[in-house]
């Protein structure tokens, strides 16, 4: 703020609103100068009311405090006293009171006389933002609802902590463990941009340490949720902030991004290692001191190491530009030092520049002065083109991961959305690869590229969310995310980040490895991620992005060991990935994700029982996941992958049930409508995004389920309205991805069953076409993958129904040939598997050719000779 704004914002300050335009008018001739001085007396002229108002709520809540005496009651809490009292309201210790089990929390509570005012509204999307954040360094929501006078509240794990500097104070800390407790606050602020969350108060009153050493990150009142839709131009309606540690543009009002978070780590950072805040306000006017936050740099730190000064002054830059871009890249600059390597953030200076690049390129012959002018000067015209790059490669690669982190995760779950994540996730990955080429061993780029790569892989063909279905794009992309993280030593990643991402690399490969067909090497793959992620869980106790990265890996490894014919190993590892999931939903009990989670699990459990043989557990797993997946989808209707899971449950549920009904004898009517409110659920998502491949894939899986079960039911017509739109659509996508394991499989059941529905219906020419369509896409299967046992056995009935077909019609030659095929591939099946039922199958083809009639016999007419089924 220039001395000329000041002089006239203090003066017209002090005259009535009416006369302050007419008396500027006179006073200055600059345009420029008159609006900024209108401005800060329109913000001046806010402050009164608000101000005002949080007088009277705190006010107010002095004479509430007689509700909350230690014994009231609070929800399943009874309060125990007063930890302290903040601008939003007041903090309790608390103890549970029900009686099921002994547990402190913490109870904030808002004291606000004035209901749907300003401090209960921030309150209340506190409460929201909070419920969204899960990560082992910020305090965790447990509950929260309303007390008896009305007074919103909610219950957050209680930290037994003391302040960040005044733990590393009391506690001597040396200059090295306090810059690792910092690395842990960049680790929480970091996960909470990733979720689109801006802190905007962080200061040492809100980073609690606790005995343990364990950082928690407390406080996220006044935080702003950045729309995706509007980018960081969002406007702050009300500034609330600790001058201290607040940026300047939080003290300008200007909008607010993730770069105000940066520098208050960095203020934080500046009173933790030197034991004072980046600035002193404490004698000054609230507005000398708005004018030296966002005028003035920081001193420079005497008492730390160069680097480490240089580190806090990029931090606290007044510029949002020179900054560091994230929290990850100011704690990686910090492990830079902690690791004896050159800091980023020296290069901030022209002669650290010059000196780095006169040292790499000096010739050391001796040389004239004038020589070494001219390198001097030449050196500077380098840096200045250099720092112009710089600030096009930042900006392209900030732009690429809004796309890649920001906008994709936005639109993740949302109907339709297919094609337009593959456009984000393909420009963030070509963008990438461009700067690629020249961002030489600069080891985050590479980590935001082999994550583009991987999101690139989901969209075109994961096995786990919507997708375009072409599983060989998916390949190379999945191929190379990981051989990106191999080439930087991930595997050996110190922080939990990229332990997690390489774990979840690898899982999504070696599942897609397993579609294609390559068992061996998903196999591998899939044991590699599940070991390192049990290692580092074991050596990282809570957090919860490895558990859930735990969990995936096993669950993926029990989908290939089921593929395999390793039933009983496959139910051992989906065991186990239940039991992470419920871990992560202890830690979070009020989060979605986990939820929906630990119903995934329980649908992934059913279907390795049910593969085992194992029916009543299968059905009461399904049953499990069902009843968390209906709680979720009324909760959030909306939510594409919370609904496609609820189908797949719903048929994987109907098929143990038939299942189970058949061991027992019973009637399978039952499961009919199991199945159809399935079907209707699959073909509905269909309409909403027709390019997605996945959800096209499970309603072909479903439609073999339901058509079968028709057929078998006596009901052959409905059966083909079932089996038919399915059959067209797996053909057309077969068509465009013929190397697809999957497709490939449904169309041969599609095609056996719709078979036997027109053998029923005495199109017998029909059916053996279909029949032998199957045979063909069979025999491609077992060639590429002669260990899955499953595409055997299927072969091997497929073949004994032909040779049925041709008896029908007196061709008993060929039908012996077909007996006879079908024989020697369910000999080599392992016969102690219940889900393949490999012995009766032999003793059905045995019984065949026994019962073939011997000599000659050729085709005959079919429609007169084959028997009604």
């Amino acid at each position: 703020m220039s001395p000329e704004v000041y002089r006239l914002f203090e003066a017209a300050s002090n005259l009535p609103l009416d006369q302050r335009s007419d008396y500027l008018q006179t006073e200055t001739a600059d345009a420029e100068v008159r609006r900024e001085v209108l401005s800060l007396l329109a913000h001046d002229a806010l402050a009164g009311p608000f101000f005002a108002d949080a007088l009277g709520s705190a006010a107010a809540s002095i004479r509430m405090d007689l509700d909350l005496r230690p014994g009231t009651r609070i929800g399943a809490f009874h309060i125990v006293q007063m930890l302290g009292r903040g601008g939003m309201g007041a903090v309790y210790l608390a103890v549970r009171a029900d009686g099921l089990f002994d547990q402190k929390v913490a109870i904030k509570v808002i004291q606000s006389s004035t209901p749907g005012s300003f401090l209960s509204e921030r309150f209340r999307q506190e409460r929201q933002i909070l419920a969204r954040l899960n990560h082992l360094n910020i305090a965790r929501l447990l509950d929260g609802g309303e007390t008896p006078a009305g007074l919103p509240y909610f219950v957050m794990e209680y930290v037994a902590g003391r302040e960040i500097d005044r733990h590393c104070d009391n506690g001597a800390l040396d200059l090295r463990a306090r810059l690792r407790l910092l690395l842990q606050v960049c680790a929480a602020v970091q996960y909470a941009h990733e979720n689109l969350v801006v802190h905007r108060d962080l200061k040492p009153g809100n980073i609690l340490v606790g005995e343990d050493g364990t950082l928690k990150l407390l406080d996220f009142g006044i935080a702003k949720v950045l729309d995706p839709l509007l980018g960081a131009t969002a406007a702050v309606s009300t500034r609330v902030l600790t001058p201290e540690y607040a940026s300047p543009e939080q003290v300008r009002g200007d909008p607010i991004t993730t770069s105000a978070d940066i520098y208050s780590l960095g203020a934080v950072l500046y009173r933790v290692l030197t034991g004072n805040p980046p600035h002193a306000l404490q004698d000054l006017s609230p507005l000398d001191a708005a004018r030296r936050v966002s005028q003035q740099q920081a001193p420079r730190a005497s008492n730390v190491p160069a680097d480490v000064g240089a580190i806090m002054e990029k931090a606290l830059h007044t510029d949002p530009a020179r900054r560091y871009r994230s929290a990850d890249e100011l704690s990686n600059d910090i492990q830079r030092y902690l690791d004896g390597e050159p800091v980023l953030a020296a290069s901030d200076s022209v002669g650290y520049r010059t000196a780095k690049f006169l040292r790499r390129n000096w010739i050391p012959v001796c040389a004239i002065a004038a020589v070494a002018l001219a390198l001097t000067v030449g050196a500077g015209v380098a840096v200045w083109q250099a720092r112009r790059a710089e600030r096009h490669f930042a900006e392209v690669r900030q732009l690429s991961n809004k796309f890649l982190f920001e906008f994709e995760e936005a639109i993740h779950n949302v109907a339709g959305a297919t094609k337009a994540r593959e456009l984000l996730v393909r420009t963030s990955q070509q963008y990438l690869d461009r700067l690629a080429a020249d961002a030489g061993d600069d080891r985050d780029l590479v980590h935001e590229l082999a994550e583009a790569y991987r999101k690139l892989g989901d969209v075109e063909g994961s096995i786990a969310g919507g997708n375009k279905g072409d599983t060989k794009a998916a390949l190379a992309s999945y191929g190379r995310a990981v051989a990106l993280r191999d080439s930087i030593g991930d595997e050996r990643a110190p922080d939990i980040k990229n332990k997690v991402n390489y774990v979840i690399a690898l899982s999504d490969l070696a599942s897609l490895e397993d579609q294609a067909g390559d068992a061996s090497r998903a196999l591998q793959l899939s044991t590699k991620a599940v070991h390192l992620s049990e290692k580092w869980v074991n050596a990282t106790a809570g957090d919860m992005d490895l558990l859930t990265a735990a969990a995936t890996a096993n669950t993926r490894l029990a989908s290939i060991q089921t593929h395999k014919g390793k039933f009983e190993e496959a139910v051992s590892s989906s065991r186990r990935s239940v039991e992470i999931r419920r871990k992560v939903l202890d830690l979070n009990p009020a989060d979605g994700n986990s939820l929906q989670s630990v119903a995934s699990g329980y649908c992934d459990l059913g279907m390795a029982e049910q593969a085992a043989g194992n029916l009543r557990e299968a059905v009461t797993n399904h049953q499990n996941a069902i009843d968390l997946l209906r709680q979720l989808t009324a909760q959030s209707p909306e939510n594409v992958s919370n609904r496609r899971k609820l189908m797949l449950c719903s048929w994987q549920f109907g098929s143990a049930t038939k299942m189970l009904l058949k061991e027992q004898n019973k009637d399978l009517a039952p499961v009919l409508s199991i199945f159809e409110r399935a079907l209707i659920m699959g073909r509905e998502l269909i309409r909403e995004d027709p390019a997605d491949a996945l959800v096209a894939s499970d309603v072909a899986g479903l439609s073999v389920t339901f058509g079968a079960t028709l057929q078998q039911l006596g009901h052959p017509r409905e059966a083909i309205a079932v089996l038919q739109p399915a059959i067209e659509s797996e053909t057309k996508r077969l068509s465009n991805s013929p190397g697809d394991r999957a497709l490939a499989f449904n169309l041969t059941l599609l095609l056996m069953w719709a078979g036997n529905c027109h053998l029923d219906m005495h199109d017998v020419k029909l059916a053996l076409a279909e029949r032998r369509t199957a045979a063909g896409l069979f025999g491609d299967l077992v060639a590429a993958n002669p260990t899955n046992y499953a595409y055997a056995h299927q072969q091997a009935d497929n073949l004994r129904e032909i040779g049925d077909v041709l008896v029908g019609i007196g061709d008993y030659p060929a039908a012996r040939e077909s007996y006879q095929r079908g024989l020697k591939i369910a000999e080599k099946l392992p016969l102690g598997k219940a889900s393949l039922d490999a012995p009766n199958l032999i003793a059905a083809l045995l019984s065949s050719l026994e019962n073939l009639p011997r000599g000659g016999g050729g085709s005959r007419d079919a429609e007169k000779q084959f028997p009604a089924r």
